[in-house]
């Protein structure tokens, strides 16, 4: 004797298996899998590199900005002693070009 309940349990059970029969149509297929991971394995190892190359362009920027910034300092220091030397040998040059006014 089968109900009709009976009948409705297995109507849910075969929708069960269709569902589960969709759900596996939505999986790629391995081999698609398998390029994927490769893939993603490329793209890992080229963030690696490009992290890596990155760090090194970081550091290496930094010490040429400092030795420019040192070079400048450098410079600067010598434009004023150059300057101090240049205003030194105007003081002494300014008597002797009064003197010569002063005997003519």
């Amino acid at each position: 004797m089968s109900s009709k309940c009976d009948e409705i349990d297995d109507d849910d059970d075969s929708q069960d298996d269709n569902e589960e029969e969709e759900d596996d149509d939505l999986l790629p297929p391995p081999v698609a899998t398998n390029s994927l991971t490769a893939h993603v394995e490329a793209l890992t190892a080229t963030v690696a590199q490009l992290s890596t190359e990155n760090e090194t362009l970081k550091r290496n920027m930094g010490i040429l900005f400092r030795t420019a910034r040192a070079e400048i300092e450098r410079k600067d220091h010598e434009i004023h002693l150059l300057q101090a030397e240049l205003d030194e040998s105007h003081k002494r040059a300014r008597p002797e070009e009064q003197g010569k006014r002063n005997m003519t």
